[in-house]
């Protein structure tokens, strides 16, 4: 795995098997294909201190698919786990290439699977201090 960027942490740390780390998959990125997924599960079972995740960012796809396809809310969704279903397909795909050591440290989530109440909590911080910035009003 080549390191490009490293921000506020260092590459020693990465390695060290200390943390767990996540890849968020944007479902309309082409680069998602099965053997990228594998590559970079295989990665971080391998660097991992429990477990490593995979993250579809699904449901967010929604405010893309109303943008830039004008539709309402429920077809914009609709279209969102659509997608969605390609990209958890590549996931199983990938998994399932990888030894079976790596296969038990690696779990998909999608977006709704880590909404819990501090997620509620911290989006209604960053929501209230925007629609209380001065610079915004």
């Amino acid at each position: 795995m080549e390191f490009r960027d490293i921000f506020n942490t260092t590459r020693a740390t990465i390695e060290s098997g200390n943390w767990n780390p996540y890849l968020g998959i944007s479902i309309n990125n082409k680069y998602f294909t099965p053997e990228n997924i594998a590559a970079f599960a295989s990665w971080g079972a391998q660097h991992c201190r429990d477990g490593f995740a995979l993250l579809v960012v699904d449901i967010l796809q929604r405010i893309n698919n109303e943008v830039f396809d004008k539709a309402n809310v429920e077809k914009a969704i609709s279209k969102a786990f659509r997608q969605s279903d390609v990209i958890l397909d590549s996931c199983r795909q990938a998994l399932a290439t990888l030894p079976a050591a790596d296969r038990e440290k690696v779990v998909i989530l999608e977006w709704p699977d880590i909404m819990d109440a501090a997620y509620f909590h911290n989006t209604r911080i960053v929501f209230d201090n925007f629609q209380n910035n001065e610079v915004n009003n």
